[in-house]
């Protein structure tokens, strides 16, 4: 039960009839004492409709030049309230820590504060998640079995699936990928010209092919940094993102100097985004405060994991760096702290104007088909790693392929039954592999554990019919270790054939000859020893078999491109 006083009908009907007064015949002062009495009595009203009102009262009376240090710090203060009691928690917890920040010693914001994270905790373990994950047991669909770690007071705390936007989820992202005339403005003060802005294709989760063709829309992508709890198998995976209006926060929730750690397009130049609209200013300027005004519409928009934001950069021919924003709490830095990931331009400026170049965002996992709200820690990682589209938490990457980029993740019409499948022209030491990224070390993100087997259908390009030239192993090489068995496929039978020269495969887990396969994430097909010439091959169907599950069950969320 919340502790905030609660007003009567009566009195609210007393504060707008004095307020009425003020306004007809009262002086200025009288009148803006008698609007903050007001706003007082609604946002502590039982009515939504009346807290409403108070919140959009305040928030016009915040707009008033002229008003005092104390009106300014009540009307944050019933701003708050109104927020917290609305259900908007995040919205509520961010105005409180800018005020707390103001007034130190504002005792009423502080027990409001605390009572916000009290139910952020409350609601994340007992409410919305547990309500959901109810109601999908009936269904016989669980979407919100599991923990998660939400982002409270600075601690992460447990707490099942399906929150709710505004109550605790957020992160902060930019945005990158424009090489276009765009951001022509800023290079000489930036630097780097235009592909220091960010390139879409060619992203960390190997969802390109070759001919620089990403599989999804580019305003439905994103990357997503090391540092979140959930980044072990995030390529691939769904979040549903909206614009938070406020601040950017940093560490321990505490407004970024932007002059020292962002660079502020603003001041360079007034660009429109591609509908047309300009910047609609920085309210924190003078407090050296990057304050994002959301788009009135407040839509929201799924995003889909193409890339990562490592939060060690070693890029080619430069000296590697942190990039404190994609550090999570791995680096106590004002940049870090908050959960990131780095929108596509396309994406952002649904949300915010691109100049703002970083916004805070309420986010929740979703799946990328129904747009359902997912568990987030451990995050959701597909048993089906191909199957006309990647699965959810798998990387593809062929290597050492024939010159001019003859590979494709996605090659339409070269799969089973005229679909999709990963193909790529290989040179005698070629190879191809499917891997989830940072997986296998942390429980719960361990695709292969309790594995029976793992099935796939292969075809040799130049051979239809014949076993391709190459050994299956099952490793982890971000652990560097591998299992004991390298196995050459041309010595197996395969369980099935196709007129087109298909061949299926199912390996049982003990055939790898594995110590510890719940720590493996990849499988690599590599050329087999004397190859003496190139090959082309394609894998469809890649799919992890449990003991009683069918090779072909896959979640929606391993499907088509998301939509918005």
């Amino acid at each position: 039960m919340s502790m905030l006083p609660s007003t009567t009908d009566d009195q609210v009907a007393q504060f707008q009839a004095e307020y009425q007064a003020a306004f007809q015949s009262g002086s200025q002062d009288e009148l803006e004492a008698a609007k903050c009495r007001l706003i007082w009595a609604l946002v502590h009203n039982t009515a939504r409709s009346n807290q409403q009102r108070g919140l959009e009262l305040a928030q016009a009376a915040l707009d008033n030049d002229q008003r005092s240090q104390d009106q300014d710090r009540e009307l944050r203060y019933y701003q708050s309230v109104a927020m917290f009691l609305l259900g908007r928690c995040l919205d509520a917890r961010r105005t409180l820590t800018t005020l707390l920040q103001a007034y130190p010693d504002f005792r009423q914001a502080e027990s409001l504060k605390q009572e916000v994270d009290d139910r952020v905790v409350r609601d994340g373990l007992f409410g919305l998640g547990v309500a959901g994950a109810v109601a999908a047991v009936a269904l016989g669909v669980i979407f919100g079995a599991g923990k998660r770690r939400l982002a409270v007071a600075g601690v992460l705390a447990a707490a099942a699936s399906g929150v709710a936007f505004g109550t605790s989820m957020w992160l902060w992202c930019d945005w990158y990928g424009n090489e276009g005339a765009w951001v022509d403005p800023f290079i000489e003060h930036r630097g780097g010209g235009r592909s220091a802005f960010g390139v879409l294709p060619w992203g960390g989760c190997g969802l390109t092919n070759g001919d620089g063709t990403v599989l999804w829309p580019k305003d439905q992508v994103t990357a997503y940094a090391t540092g979140n709890p959930d980044f072990p198998g995030a390529c691939g995976r769904c979040y549903e993102v909206k614009c938070s209006p406020g601040p950017v926060l940093g560490w321990e929730d505490k407004p970024v100097n932007f002059r020292e750690a962002y660079f502020p397009f603003w001041w360079y130049a007034n660009v429109t985004d591609d509908r047309g609209r300009g910047f609609p200013g920085n309210a924190g300027e003078e407090q050296a405060v990057l304050d994002v005004k959301c788009w009135g519409d407040q839509k929201s928009v799924v995003v889909k994991v193409i890339d990562i934001c490592p939060c060690w950069y070693e890029p080619q021919n430069m000296d590697p760096y942190f990039q404190y924003g994609c550090c999570y709490k791995q680096q106590k830095h004002p940049k870090a702290g908050q959960l990131n990931m780095d929108l596509s331009f396309w994406a952002f400026e649904q949300l915010a104007h691109p100049e703002y170049g970083i916004m805070m965002v309420d986010f929740r996992p979703v799946d990328c088909e129904s747009k359902r709200p997912i568990q987030f820690d451990p995050g959701f990682i597909s048993d089906t790693i191909f199957g006309d589209f990647p699965g959810v938490g798998w990387t593809w990457f062929a290597y050492n392929w024939q010159p001019m980029n003859k590979y494709a993740v996605v090659d339409a019409g070269k799969g089973l039954k005229g679909g999709a499948a990963s193909c790529a022209e290989l040179q005698a030491d070629g190879g191809m592999t499917w891997a989830c990224r940072q997986c296998g070390s942390k429980e719960g993100f361990q695709p292969f554990a309790g594995a029976d087997s793992v099935t796939f259908w292969m075809r040799d390009q130049g051979s239809p019919g014949k076993v391709p030239p190459v050994r299956l192993q099952l490793g982890n090489p971000d652990i560097k270790k591998h299992c004991n068995a390298k196995l050459d496929l041309s010595s197996r039978t395969p369980e099935s054939r196709t007129a087109d020269g298909w061949l299926q495969f199912t390996i049982p887990m003990a055939d790898f000859d594995c110590p510890e396969p719940a720590q493996m994430n990849q499988l690599l097909w590599e050329a087999a020893p004397g190859t003496s010439s190139g090959f082309g091959m394609c894998l469809d169907e890649v799919a992890i078999n449990m003991p009683g599950a069918a090779a072909a069950a896959a979640p929606a969320a391993a499907g088509p491109p998301a939509s918005g």
